[in-house]
């Protein structure tokens, strides 16, 4: 329906009053009498200004200026001027405002946790990479948390980068600041962006052009002499022999409980404090075997009400109480769960010396991937419940197989099996954390068995190293792979071998050899590594010995025909061929 211009001034001033006039319909248009500007009012009251117009393409289309109530009839004619010729310029502003109300609502945080739970759900990447891009995530994003995924802009990112950069080291696990946490968040943002951009959620990567801090560069890896090696390994023994059994998990340490005088008979009734106090077993411990049914308990509730427990005063009636006697009984029955952490942690040095394996790869050993008789260790890339054994790019098989020499065998026979464990060291079960904080996403990927590498054990065996008098530089633990791969080579053993005992492709091997050789060189490996545990347990002994005879370690020269046949073992890999 047409109005004119004064009778639409009109009907917007009853509707702002409060007094609209009655539609024929609901949601009647009334059109301005020089443009194609209208007023549609509904029989609720309510009422709209509304410019309708053609695009481009021919299509009619209708923009909402606002509520009538609030907007005068001056002003819409003014908006819809603008409209119009946004049109004429072939714009279209009604498709525009759809395109931005169909844009995905998503903020840079829940993008971040949307892709990073995917990331954990693929074996292409590795669990601890997943568990610090979630860290970053969760704290180094500040301002960028809460914008548009899509409205993440270049400066945005640098600017955020500028404030980690500036920012204080974190203290005491708050997070804080440094190039390396710059680093790591822009690597992580990079990651994330470019999945949203497959996805279509972005239409560029925004973190691309923008500044890359620089790292700080860790102290790279050396290799140590035979004589350092030698030195760290006595070192390991005397800690072997030296240190004392314990409870695993016992927070107060310590050998085999003492017991108290004060408890004479066997039905005498204990706290949990009181049991802990008398066996010289933490309470964690105790109450962990109260949960599982290990340790047979009596409630106070039950007791008669004559009893002396029972009327003292202080005591909740839900307690637990243990008798003398079960104590005992299960004191006793851990005595062969008693373990040092000293000698595994020796015993797993040792073993990284003679094989040059990685201290995860050691340190996480199950008696399931050892055969003692045959002296093979077989670790398969992938653990029974999915985590990531092995550190192997973008997730591909990659087992290791080692041939271990008798020395090696015999550090092995020294560690008692335990009850109902597979692994050799550190903890008997692999179980999530009791950190309420962390979520339950997070509790497969970081939930770890063996023993942990720590720093104390670290610095125990340096200070054992100085009190016999050798000398060794300050080293690290990763530096003993370094430093097996180098004296291989100056010992001038083959490079197929030394990678398929280091698990690790060398820049020697060709990429068609690494793919179409499938095997480990057993028997090259066995003569390799007795030769080279040999010459550690010289160093060990102070025992001088002349150079070892390379020759028996290189693999058998082979014929032209040979070579021919074989080509998928490049010629560049063959010492003679350097």
């Amino acid at each position: 329906m047409n109005k004119t211009r004064a009778e639409l001034v009109t009907m917007q001033r009853a509707i702002a009053a409060g007094y609209p006039p009655t539609p024929a319909s609901d949601g009647e248009f009334y059109w301005h009498p020089k443009m194609r500007l209208g007023l549609r009012l509904y029989n609720s009251g309510n009422a709209i200004w509304i410019v309708k117009y053609r695009n481009a393409r021919g299509l009619e289309r209708s923009h909402k200026i606002g509520n009538a109530a609030v907007l005068n009839l001056t002003f819409a004619e003014d908006a819809a001027k603008k409209v119009l010729g946004k049109v004429a310029l072939g714009e279209d502003p009604a498709g525009d405002r759809q395109k931005q109300r169909a844009r995905p609502r998503l903020t840079v945080r829940a993008m971040c946790f949307r892709y990073i739970d995917e990331m954990s759900r693929s074996k292409a990447m590795s669990p601890r990479t997943v568990y610090a891009y979630r860290g970053y995530a969760r704290n180094q994003l500040g301002a960028l948390a809460n914008l548009q995924a899509d409205e993440l802009s270049r400066a945005d990112i640098s600017n955020r980068i500028r404030e980690i950069l500036d920012g204080p080291p974190g203290k005491r696990g708050k997070p804080g600041g440094g190039p390396n946490v710059a680093h790591h968040l822009r690597s992580m943002l990079g990651t994330v962006c470019n999945m949203a951009m497959k996805d279509g959620l972005m239409d560029e990567n925004p973190v691309e052009g923008t500044r890359r801090p620089e790292v700080v560069t860790k102290t790279p890896g050396q290799a140590l002499t035979i004589d350092e090696l030698g030195a760290i390994w006595r070192a390991c023994e005397t800690m072997a022999e030296t240190s004392a059994a314990r409870f695993k998990g016992n927070v107060r340490g310590g050998g085999k409980p003492t017991p108290a005088n004060s408890i004479r008979a066997d039905t005498v009734l204990m706290t949990r404090t009181e049991a802990a106090r008398q066996s010289g077993i933490s309470k964690q411990i105790i109450w962990h075997a109260l949960k599982a049914g290990k340790i047979k308990t009596v409630w106070r509730r039950d007791m008669p009400d004559e009893h002396p427990l029972k009327i003292r005063q202080g005591y909740h009636r839900r307690t637990y109480l243990i008798s003398a006697a079960e104590l005992r009984r299960f004191t006793e029955q851990r005595h062969g769960q008693m373990r040092s952490p000293q000698f595994e942690y020796s015993a797993i040095i040792r073993l990284l010396i003679l094989t040059g394996a990685r201290y995860s790869e050691m340190a996480d050993l199950r008696w399931s991937e050892i055969d003692l008789n045959a002296g093979v260790i077989h670790i398969k890339t992938f653990a029974r419940d999915g985590r990531r054994r092995l550190k192997s790019r973008g997730g591909k098989p990659k087992d290791l197989v080692l041939y271990l020499p008798q020395l090696a065998v015999d550090i092995l026979k020294t560690v008692k099996p335990r009850p109902d464990c597979d692994t050799l060291f550190g903890g008997s079960q692999r179980r999530p954390h009791c950190n309420r904080r962390r979520p339950a996403a997070e509790v497969p990927l970081m939930g770890r068995s063996g023993l942990v590498q720590s720093a104390g054990f670290k610095k125990e065996l340096d200070q054992t190293i100085a009190a016999s008098g050798d000398t060794v530089r300050p080293w690290k633990i990763h530096w003993l792979r370094h430093s097996f791969t180098t004296h291989l080579n100056e010992m001038h053993i083959d490079p197929r071998v030394i990678e398929a005992i280091t698990n690790h492709l060398g820049p020697q091997i060709s990429a068609m050899a690494a793919r179409y050789t499938h095997t480990k060189y057993p028997d090259e490996q066995r003569r390799v590594l007795k030769g080279w545990a040999q010459r550690i347990r010289n160093a060990a002994d102070r025992v001088e010995v002349a150079a070892a005879n390379v020759a028996q370690f290189q693999l058998k020269e082979q014929t032209s025909h040979d070579r021919s046949n074989r080509h998928c073992i490049s010629q560049a890999s063959h010492p003679a061929a350097r």
